[in-house]
C-alpha cells in the first residue's frame, strides 16, 4: 500500500498562474456548453419573473438572436458612474465612449463593436441631448452597438444575459461587484466560475483608461492531477498548497509492518 505524506506551505503564483515553490500550474475553470447555457436559461427565467413586464425581456433575447453574439458587452451604467461619488457630479457618457474607444482599437478591423446596455432614462434625458454625447450615442445605434432597456426594467439583467451569450470569449466590462441580492437569484456554482473569467474590470486615471482582463488562470480551490489541492487565502495574494510528497523509507517500512501485524 503507498502511504503519502503532505507537505503544507503558502506560496505565491506569477502572472501565469504557475506557484513559484511547489512549481504547479492553476487553470483556468470556466461553464461547459451546458453548465452555460443552463446558467443562461436561468437568467432569463429570473428575469421574466421579476421584470415588471416579462415580455420586455423575450424582446431583448430576440433582439440578441438576431443581433448577438457581442464578444465585449458594457454595463453602461457602471462606467458612466465611475468616479462620480462627489457633489455635482454628473453621468459621464465620455468615459463610455473611451471605453468602447479601446475596445475598438484592440479588436481587428471589422470586427462587431461592443454592445452598451443602458437604461432608457439614461439615454433620454438632458445630459443625453447634448451635442457630444448625442453624436456617441446615435453612432452606437447606427452600428447596432446600443440596446436601452424599458422603463420599469432592470438593465443587469439584460447585460448579464448578453455576456453570458457571447460563449468562451466573451467578456462583460464592469466594476460592478453583483453582490445584489438579484445576483444571489442565480445559481452560485456557475455565476461566481463565469464571474471569475468573463468579468473585465476598468480604471480611469491620470495616465488614461486601465482594462484589467482576467487572470489566465481561476482563483478558487483546485484540485490538480496530481492530487495537491491549493487554496486560496482570502485577503491575500497568496495559496496554502497541500501536495502529496512520497512517504520515508521509514515511514513505509512501519506502515508495512503495521499492515501485516494486522492481518
Amino acid at each position: 500500500t503507498d502511504t503519502k505524506h503532505w507537505k503544507l506551505e503558502q506560496d505565491e503564483v506569477d502572472a501565469k498562474g504557475a506557484f513559484r515553490k511547489c512549481h504547479r500550474q492553476l487553470r483556468a475553470l470556466d461553464l461547459s456548453d451546458e453548465e452555460r447555457r443552463a446558467f443562461a436559461e436561468g437568467i432569463a427565467k429570473v428575469a421574466c419573473e421579476r421584470e415588471t413586464k416579462p415580455n420586455d425581456f423575450l424582446q431583448f433575447k430576440e433582439w440578441l438572436e438576431k443581433r448577438g453574439p457581442y464578444k465585449y458587452v458594457v454595463d453602461g451604467a457602471n462606467v458612466g458612474m465611475f468616479g462620480q461619488n462627489f457633489q455635482g457630479s454628473r453621468f459621464q457618457f465620455r468615459q463610455i465612449e473611451r471605453v468602447v474607444q479601446e475596445i475598438k482599437r484592440r479588436e481587428p478591423e471589422g470586427s462587431k463593436p461592443p454592445l452598451v446596455v443602458l437604461h432608457v432614462r439614461r439615454v433620454r434625458n438632458q445630459e443625453a441631448d447634448k451635442k457630444p454625447n448625442k453624436a456617441f450615442l446615435q453612432r452606437c445605434r447606427a452600428n447596432g452597438g446600443l440596446y436601452a432597456t424599458p422603463g420599469g426594467s432592470n438593465d443587469d439583467w439584460y447585460w448579464l444575459y448578453a455576456a453570458v451569450m457571447a460563449h468562451d470569449g466573451g467578456y462583460l466590462v464592469s466594476n460592478d461587484e453583483m453582490r445584489d441580492h438579484v445576483f444571489q437569484l442565480l445559481g452560485p456554482e456557475y455565476f461566481s466560475r463565469w464571474k471569475d473569467r468573463h468579468q473585465l474590470r476598468f480604471q480611469f486615471t491620470s495616465e488614461g483608461l486601465e482594462l484589467k482582463f482576467p487572470p489566465p488562470y481561476s482563483r478558487c480551490i483546485q484540485q490538480l492531477e496530481d492530487g495537491s489541492w491549493h487554496f486560496p487565502i482570502e485577503g491575500s495574494e497568496y495559496w496554502l498548497c497541500a501536495c502529496p510528497q512520497d512517504a520515508p523509507e521509514e515511514a513505509r517500512a512501519n506502515s508495512s509492518q503495521r499492515l501485516e501485524s494486522a492481518t
